[in-house]
């Protein structure tokens, strides 16, 4: 008998979909306008947003006490009933309120008593006030997106033409970041609009605000652990080095880099919600399948656009930054084996770890790859600058990702990701070179860009496909299977 009272899910595809368009949202602002501001503010400007941001994303990351994780997947577990929902969520929403509030208080405090950029800092505050109205913890644990896009959207725009009209000399650092700040709290506001549909009324004196804590803190560690590599590499980066150039070649490499991890681990954002509900359900063989589609969809995007950003780099880099970001080409290539290793590592977390309750266990492997991150940092930053803070993190990732494996290795076999993966492997390798030897041939970048990346995916699909592939045989008879069904129905 159905349930009236169930908050019904979409389908993974278009709750990936969604998750997608909304990710990219998150990072539109940045990526239309990271060519301009590059060409405006230099890599001094934009290191000064770069290190001020890191050190407010500390407090913003203790704020949150890893409600975000935790809070999706306890909303995915009871969505069958929308007032136990309800309740879940504004117990955790009020205890996050109350951490926010009292990291806010100690991070204004911190900025007025600070001299060096003190007008950033305190500008930054908005975001810590926007992270209070965050919910998108909620709308990923009923594995719905829809209603939050769109009006996202329209902020975004908005956002993308201030900057463009009002940030206009290296002078304008701080109505940039006054602009980015705007732009998320009022992403973040749209939700008060979406959540009236989701949730039900619920008595104030039901409420048991702080039954949550013990197992917030849980996913706390890895929630710091897991930022902090890229949080700690800037702020490392503004002290161990003479003044902000360094953290803006940094900032704008990792930037292209975090933009399309999005792409890749979007998937995994909206699995989680998934899988938790069918670890509840006792469906470990249904995990297990999923979990290899997973990892083979994972692998199958991230090692050609890893391949590719290594080719493409010196090319791409001075016709989207402009002048004197060169030396962002080598931090570009150094990240794009990021894409490969948290894609992956990523989806172990989501797809079993976390949802298995194995999410403690795993804080040892994320607190040991802080620690070497940090120490690596400490000895090659002085030395090399931005490009030993991006090796730290790679180092740091890779091991994270051998832990994981280690940890569910009852579950889930390295062999099996092998076996999964060496098409994907072999195809990438040869692409990669065809993509770089192209591009040291040609002496127009642009058309020689352009040509790099149409041979690179024209190269990719075909070697993929005459390997074999049965992750791409299974989803070209889907498709096939579906257009006939749709040609039989008219």
């Amino acid at each position: 008998m159905e349930n009236n009272n169930a908050i019904k899910p979409k389908s993974i595809k278009v709750n990936y979909i969604f998750n997608l368009v909304y990710e990219v949202f998150a990072l539109l602002t940045p990526l239309i306008t990271t060519p301009y501001i590059s060409r405006v503010l230099g890599a001094e400007g934009v290191g000064v947003y770069s290190y001020t941001n890191s050190i407010a994303q500390y407090f913003i990351l203790f704020g949150n006490l890893g409600v975000a994780t935790y809070g999706q997947m306890q909303i995915a577990g009871c969505r069958e009933d929308r007032k136990q929902t309800s309740r879940v969520f504004y117990e955790l929403w009020i205890l996050r309120a109350l951490t926010m509030a009292l990291s806010l208080g100690i991070y204004i405090l911190i900025a007025f008593l600070t001299t060096e950029y003190r007008e950033e800092r305190l500008i930054l505050g908005i975001l810590l006030f926007a992270s209070i109205f965050d919910m998108t913890w909620l709308f990923r644990g009923i594995e719905d997106f829809s209603k939050v896009v769109i009006r996202n959207f329209i902020v975004k725009i908005v956002m993308i033409a201030a900057i463009f009209s009002f940030v206009k000399t290296k002078d304008d650092v701080d109505v940039y970041i006054l602009l980015v700040a705007l732009s998320t709290l009022l992403g973040n506001l749209t939700f008060l609009f979406s959540m009236r549909n989701v949730l039900c009324r619920v008595e104030l004196k039901s409420l048991r605000i702080f039954r949550h804590t013990k197992q917030c803190l849980i996913f706390f560690i890895p929630t710091i652990a897991t930022s902090v590599y890229t949080l700690l590499d800037k702020t490392m980066l503004g002290i161990l080095t003479e003044g902000t150039s360094q953290n803006g070649y940094y900032e704008q490499a990792h930037k292209i880099e975090q933009i399309l991890l999005v792409a890749i681990t979007s998937l995994n954002t909206i699995m989680r919600s998934r899988m938790s509900y069918l670890y509840q359900q006792g469906k470990l063989d249904e995990m297990r399948k999923r979990l290899n589609r997973s990892i083979s969809f994972i692998m199958l995007i991230s090692i050609p656009i890893a391949a590719g950003l290594i080719g493409i780099a010196s090319n791409f880099i001075p016709l989207f930054l402009g002048n004197g970001f060169e030396e962002s080409v080598v931090l570009l290539q150094i990240f794009s084996l990021l894409l490969i290793v948290i894609g992956l590592s990523n989806c172990l977390n989501t797809h079993f770890l976390g949802p298995s309750g194995r999410q403690g266990k795993n804080n040892y492997v994320l607190a040991a790859g802080a620690v070497i991150n940090f120490v690596f940092n400490y000895f090659t930053i002085p030395v090399y600058g931005a490009v030993g803070a991006a090796c730290a993190s790679v180092l740091a990732e890779t091991l994270i990702l051998i832990g994981y494996l280690f940890l569910i290795r009852d579950f889930f076999k390295f062999k099996t990701m092998l076996k999964l993966g060496w098409r994907y492997i072999t195809a990438g390798i040869v692409m990669g070179f065809m993509v770089y030897y192209i591009g040291e041939i040609l002496n127009k970048p642009l058309i020689g860009l352009f040509l790099q990346v149409v041979l690179g995916v024209v190269s990719y699909g075909l070697i993929i496909i005459a390997l074999r592939d049965p992750f791409m045989a299974e989803i070209k008879k889907q498709f096939f299977c579906k257009v006939k069904t749709k040609v039989g129905k008219r």
